[in-house]
């Protein structure tokens, strides 16, 4: 039992004890040169309580770490600074190799005595570099952000050689598919030319894009090094300030009830934007019975939110009404029209006497049957 209270309490700090450590720099970046010495340092704070810290190294070159030390005692507000050591190992593997230096919060070490129930956190210092290919061999990343319908749209693509020979030409093509994956547009990128191993080149695109709609995208840059391809997807919207109605709530109601009227819009923005709704009822000839107004509202960026509004129908005669809604935003306005009913309280009285008479036959009916079923069971 006291176990499991020791359990609970660690839980309990856990929250805190997260925010306890802290490293700098998160990573450092090295050239691959086998044989070559490479010295860093990361500094290891502790905001939280006084405790120990132990450093390990873990990842494809954790056995050729030396850490200064490996073990310490930071009280809370310390901070204390860790040198690694490291000789580059040679290897046949390409591409990028991460070796992580993790420090982590420890019990103190208690010689003889059975390990104790501890809760531990660990902050983490990145180790990279990027191992070439012998043969050509390059990536392509992709940027793009959401752009203003009617804009030009614009695209770079960063080109990286991770092989040890160098890229005589590059040429590319950009292609916009839309969520339905159709090709809505394209445009070529600029030529590179000579990307020595290693190194890195950029290349550029523009798309005009008045004949777009709004919406969700997906730019895809196709890369043609040396007749070798290279691809990258991000993903893009175009947007405007705009809202749009996409539903609208009106149940019917009896007479002298509050109408609750509800607007759903759907921003378009990338921006969050202040919105309210006019709600005005019209008769069968148009003519405006009552109206209300909804509270501004914040729509959130590509959000939805709900317009409420509450209509008095004290002086509303039963019968069948219009509905005409005009959601105001940033000096624009969105229209919609809809329908509802305003039910006679006769009626709706009426309609709630049928429920009540239904439920009392089809409980009478449950009554006999067990009756029966009792008189048989009796027999």
């Amino acid at each position: 039992m006291a176990k499991i209270a020791i359990v609970f309490a660690l839980l309990l700090l856990l929250p805190h004890a997260a925010l306890a450590l802290a490293v700098s720099p998160p990573s450092y970046d090295y050239g691959y040169a086998p044989g070559e010495k490479n010295t860093f340092a990361f500094n290891i704070r502790n905001d939280g309580s006084a405790s120990y810290i132990n450093a390990t190294a873990r990842g494809p070159f954790s056995n050729v770490i030396k850490i200064s030390n490996d073990y310490f005692f930071l009280r809370g507000g310390e901070s204390k600074s860790v040198t690694i050591e490291l000789v580059v190992p040679e290897t046949k593997s390409p591409g990028k190799h991460v070796t992580e230096v993790v420090f982590s919060q420890v019990a103190p070490k208690r010689y003889g005595r059975p390990q104790e129930l501890t809760a531990t956190v660990a902050v983490v210092g990145l180790l990279r570099t990027f191992v070439p290919y012998r043969q050509k061999y390059a990536e392509a990343s992709l940027s793009i952000g959401n752009v203003r319908r009617g804009e030009k749209a614009y695209f770079s693509v960063s080109l990286a050689n991770y092989g040890l020979e160098s890229i005589s030409k590059a040429t590319g093509t950009i292609k916009v598919f839309d969520e339905k994956n159709s090709i809505s547009a394209s445009a070529p990128l600029t030529e590179l030319l000579n990307v020595g191993s290693l190194g890195t080149g950029a290349m550029y695109a523009e798309l005009d894009t008045s004949g777009l709609s709004l919406g969700k995208y997906f730019a895809t840059a196709d890369v043609y090094y040396d007749s070798i391809k290279a691809s990258d997807t991000e993903e893009f919207k175009i947007t405007d300030l705009q809202l749009e109605i996409i539903g609208i709530s009106a149940p019917d109601i009896t007479e002298g009830q509050l109408a609750k009227i509800t607007t759903t819009v759907q921003s378009k923005w990338s921006e969050e934007v202040g919105a309210f709704a006019q709600i005005y009822v019209k008769d069968t000839g148009g003519a405006v019975i009552a109206e209300a107004t909804t509270p501004t509202m914040k729509i959130p960026a590509f959000g939805t939110g709900k317009l409420v509004a509450y209509i008095n129908t004290n002086n509303v005669p039963a019968g069948a009404y219009g509905l005409d809604i005009i959601v105001n935003y940033a000096g624009k306005e969105e229209r919609m029209e809809a329908k509802f009913n305003v039910l006679e309280k006769a009626a709706a009285f009426k309609s709630g006497n049928n429920l009540a008479y239904i439920a009392l036959i089809v409980i009478i009916a449950l009554l006999i049957i067990l009756l029966l079923k009792k008189q048989k069971n009796a027999k």
